[in-house]
C-alpha cells in the first residue's frame, strides 16, 4: 500500500474530519484504493488500528 508509505513520512496529513465528529481526535483517516485506514501517531510510532474494506 502505497499510503503506508505517504503516512510514515506525513502522519499528520490527512482528514479527520468523520472521526472528530465521533470525538475521537487521537485518530486519524487515510484511503488507500477501496481501503479506508483508521491509525493513531504517538511519539515517533504510526499505530493501524483497523484496514476497512470500502466497497459498496
Amino acid at each position: 500500500m502505497a499510503v503506508i508509505h505517504i503516512l510514515k513520512t506525513f502522519p499528520y496529513e490527512v482528514s479527520i474530519e468523520e472521526i472528530e465528529t465521533l470525538n475521537l481526535s487521537q485518530y486519524r483517516q487515510a484511503l488507500s484504493g477501496m481501503n479506508l485506514i483508521i491509525y493513531i501517531v504517538r511519539q515517533n510510532t504510526l499505530y493501524i488500528h483497523i484496514i476497512i474494506d470500502n466497497e459498496t
